[in-house]
């Protein structure tokens, strides 16, 4: 254990410990609904097929090239070992795959956050380790901090049909790699706002790690393509959150996002995997509930500050 990583033991805050503690019990049931073995049984080498294997399939079901999509979802399947129905009709199969591919490529990320866990927890484990598998820096933003009242501002003048929900705790984050792209980017800081993420609890541990990152899977269920989408709303963002255990609290992040010059979109487009020419993002308009998304397609374009952590209803 290197000396940053014995200071973060020595200093961690027990509500910190408390986050780990949600965010690590959320992915965990969450992996152990659909994963046949256990996370111990699989190897990186197996994700990293299944990677390859949901792209392939991405390509044959544009393609409608039924015959080698079939063949790379048993595939896929055999490389991320999954429950399914005992008795298989492959056709069902493939269309309940092609309708939760953007949710395979969650998976894979869950699975490969906590394989890097168990890998780093097998000696100790114990929260300490846990944390320190994840990377990012975590503290809790104190009440009396001015930060805290600009967030607790912002989320509240926002809430909007959410008006029962209430913020118990918000969370400084930094991970690292992320916010290193974020302030190295070549971007011109032209037009640089706070924007929410809201996310399934399952989601927490990986994005923890990485950082919000762009899909790499095409699905129809996007409505402006494979970006990273956020909103001004905490309303709209909390409609994207849910729990795996319904006595887990939700969360919302709240990022630092370059969205430059946005172009203002009606309808839906989801084809598109980068901003339209002459523009730096989407700014979606005249979205369910009337509350606008914003859609970025570089991950560097955006890095995450904060986490807020609301009371159960």
């Amino acid at each position: 254990v290197n000396n940053s990583a014995l200071a973060v033991q020595q200093t961690i805050d027990s509500q910190v410990v408390e986050l780990i503690n949600i965010i690590f019990s959320e992915a965990g049931e969450s992996i152990a609904k659909y994963l046949a073995v256990g996370v111990d049984a699989l190897s990186q080498a197996q994700i990293a097929t299944g990677r390859t294997l949901l792209l392939k399939a991405q390509d044959f079901l544009r393609n409608n090239d039924k015959q080698n999509l079939i063949s790379a979802v048993q595939s896929y399947y055999n490389a991320v070992p999954t429950i399914l129905p005992r008795r298989i009709d492959i056709d069902a199969v493939v269309n309940t795959f092609v309708k939760s591919i953007a949710e395979q490529e969650d998976r894979l990320q869950q699975l490969e956050t906590a394989l890097i866990s168990l890998q780093v927890t097998k000696v100790d484990n114990s929260v300490m380790s846990q944390y320190n598998s994840l990377g990012a820096e975590i503290s809790l933003l104190p009440g009396y901090d001015k930060a805290y009242g600009v967030i607790d501002d912002y989320v509240q003048k926002t809430l909007k049909m959410h008006r029962g929900k209430s913020i118990r705790r918000i969370f400084k984050v930094k991970v690292p790699k992320e916010r290193e792209a974020y302030l190295n980017s070549s971007f011109p800081n032209e037009n640089i706002v706070h924007l929410f993420h809201g996310t399934n609890n399952k989601n927490i541990r990986h994005i923890l790690r990485t950082g919000l990152i762009v899909p790499r899977v095409y699905t129809n269920g996007r409505r402006f393509g494979a970006g990273i989408y956020l909103a001004d709303h905490s309303a709209k963002s909390l409609n994207y959150t849910s729990t795996v255990n319904r006595s887990a609290p939700t969360f919302l992040f709240i990022t630092d996002a370059n969205i430059g010059n946005p172009k203002k979109m009606t309808g839906s487009d989801s084809s598109l995997n980068k901003a339209p020419i002459g523009y730096d993002s989407v700014w979606g308009t005249d979205s369910y509930g009337g509350l606008d998304e914003f859609i970025i397609y570089e991950t560097e374009r955006q890095t995450i500050r904060a986490v807020v952590e609301f009371n159960k209803n």
